[in-house]
């Protein structure tokens, strides 16, 4: 039976690159910039923090033994190269191998075996010593009964029954000591037993261990394979090991909106990069062994960098809207976007790059993308930022149902209706300070617009048709919001601001639906294929513009000959019968 030891080698590698190196300069960051909106797009721009690029890189390498069970883990090219896995035939294995494991094995349980053997030879010399203090005490009656004898010769019949009861003594001493020999006998073997079930049990559970510890394998390599990060190939302990390197000799500070995630979710979303490699056996050993190899995971976390960059993160809202009796929206916005104030540029993320960036907990991002002058960047946004005429934005359908309500922070709302306008409720709850506590409401009524951003104010709720807009349970104090309007920005501390009036108003902003990459291309082929025919119709357009009038010519030639041969054969006829005949005499 074949066991794999499949203890593996931990290689932390702290391996610290920097890919460049900010300078300490003052970020150029609007104040009270947390909130910005452009109410004439329905776009709403939530600051996130100071974005902190991920460029320190570092790796940990483990390294796991291989053994012919797992070749199926192994490219068919590189198996194929290795004669233990030739074919997949698991079950070519060395003599020496095997007879390395006989002999671990033999000596493990040679160990196993000495110990019992010590309890089973020391409870053996206790009885023994039992057995032979009984018999002193039998041999010395036996002398004093001989010594009876000796003196009293007169009284030989009782001397003899002295002897037959002395002679019986020792028969059932004799039957005790099989007795105990019997019952030892049985022990050994009932530890013999012991012992045969102990050395199954054990490799059933080497069986198993190597079992669990392959499908962990198997599950890592195909994550890996399929570009999911993974640790499961890492033992409990080792887990540890690494999560406490890279959180104390790295320095890193998690913030309070991370402190609800395990630190392994978080360790996971550093992740930059892992690969699998595998090293032949004949690479770093030349005995002969069940062993083919070491399997070496190795894995890149990307971290980040403890100097903030110029970059601004805010996270883009759009609010639907009805246009033509469709819902619609902005179109072709990115999901988070960065911007430098100083260098007049920006960075962008989409809704495909955004699954490599754990901005809700931390501004920072695996992969940053490229940076881009405001002039080559998203030419709609930069219309939004500036306040400028809306001509290179588009609207898009959206499956959003209305009312579409999104929290951009705490207490504070966008909205969006089908409503012309809604009439709703504040309640405002207080607690009366008496011994019996009793609850007052204090309501009044709020007109608010289709699309608008609301602000509850502490310890109110906000109640309207269908739905309800709960604001802080404690008092908060939040960032005024900075709306663009005519190439400037002012700020705004209304409860209500109203988007609807703003989108509707917008004169200088057609709203043109946007045209998807795939529509433009069907155009362009319907385009293409249109070209032939028409070259086609060229060729063949004098003939169907004139096919008529030659139809006409040819039928008026026709009936014109008809009519020509008719009058001829007409004017011979007459003239035959006008024929005058004079005879001569």
């Amino acid at each position: 039976m074949r066991t794999t030891n499949l203890t593996y080698t931990l290689i932390i590698l702290l391996g610290l690159t920097q890919n460049r190196t900010l300078s300490e300069s003052e970020h150029n960051t609007a104040p009270n910039s947390s909130m910005i909106t452009a109410p004439n797009a329905g776009v709403v721009l939530l600051y996130q923090g100071q974005y902190k690029p991920s460029n320190r890189i570092i790796f940990s390498t483990a390294m796991l033994p291989m053994t012919t069970a797992t070749c199926y883990l192994l490219p068919i090219a590189a198996a194929r190269k290795i004669s233990a896995c030739n074919n997949f035939t698991a079950n070519l294995r060395y003599k020496r191998s095997l007879l390395a494991f006989v002999t671990i094995a033999a000596s493990t349980l040679s160990a196993g075996s000495s110990v019992a053997d010590i309890l089973i030879t020391r409870n053996l010399r206790k009885k023994v010593e039992e057995f032979e203090h009984q018999l002193q005490s039998y041999a010395s009656r036996v002398e004093l009964g001989e010594a009876r004898m000796v003196q009293f010769e007169s009284n030989q019949i009782r001397l003899g029954t002295s002897l037959q009861q002395t002679e019986h003594l020792l028969n059932s001493t004799l039957d005790r000591v099989n007795q105990h020999s019997t019952m030892l006998e049985s022990q050994n073997k009932l530890l013999n037993e012991h012992q045969q079930l102990l050395k199954s049990l054990q490799q059933r559970v080497i069986d198993n261990e190597e079992a669990t510890a392959i499908q962990f394998l198997h599950l890592a390599v195909h994550d890996i394979a399929n570009n999911r990060p993974t640790l499961a190939f890492l033992h409990p302990s080792d887990m540890d090991s690494v999560i406490k390197s890279i959180l104390q000799q790295n320095n890193i500070s998690i913030p309070v909106t991370a402190e609800q995630l395990p630190i392994i979710e978080l360790i996971m979303k550093l992740i930059l990069r892992q690969q699998i490699d595998f090293i032949p056996a004949e690479r770093y050993s030349n005995t002969s062994s069940i062993e083919i190899g070491k399997l070496m995971f190795t894995t890149f976390y990307a971290l980040p960098n403890e100097q903030a960059s110029d970059f601004g993160i805010y996270k883009i809202f759009t609010s639907p809207f009805i246009h033509h009796n469709k819902i619609v929206r902005l179109a072709q916005m990115p999901v988070y976007i960065g911007i430098n104030r100083k260098a007049k540029s920006s960075i962008s993320w989409t809704k495909d790059d955004v699954s490599s960036c754990i901005f809700q907990l931390m501004t920072t991002c695996r992969e940053t993308p490229a940076e881009k002058a405001t002039q080559y960047g998203n030419a709609c946004l930069e219309q939004i930022m500036t306040g400028t005429t809306l001509t290179n934005c588009r609207t898009e359908h959206t499956a959003t149902n209305l009312p579409y309500i999104q929290q951009l922070q705490n207490g504070r709302w966008l909205i969006s209706t089908n409503s012309t306008s809604l009439h709703c409720i504040r309640t405002q709850m207080e607690e009366k300070p008496t011994e019996e506590a009793a609850v007052w409401n204090d309501n009044t009524q709020l007109i608010i617009p289709p699309i608008a951003i609301i602000t509850v104010q502490n310890g109110t709720t906000v109640h309207c048709p269908g739905f309800n807009l709960p604001g802080p349970v404690i008092s908060e104090t939040r960032s005024t919001i900075n709306i663009i309007k005519n190439l400037s920005t002012i700020e705004e501390h209304s409860e209500i601001i109203d988007i609807h009036k703003e989108i509707d108003s917008n004169s200088t902003w057609e709203k043109l639906p946007y045209i998807t990459d795939e529509i433009d291309q069907l155009l362009q082929e319907m385009s293409s294929q249109q070209s032939p025919n028409k070259q086609q119709s060229d060729n063949m357009q004098w003939h169907n513009q004139h096919s008529g009038k030659i139809m006409i010519f040819l039928v008026s030639v026709v009936v014109g000959l008809t009519v020509i041969i008719c009058l001829v054969i007409f004017h011979l006829k007459k003239s035959t019968d006008n024929k005058i005949t004079i005879a001569l005499p």
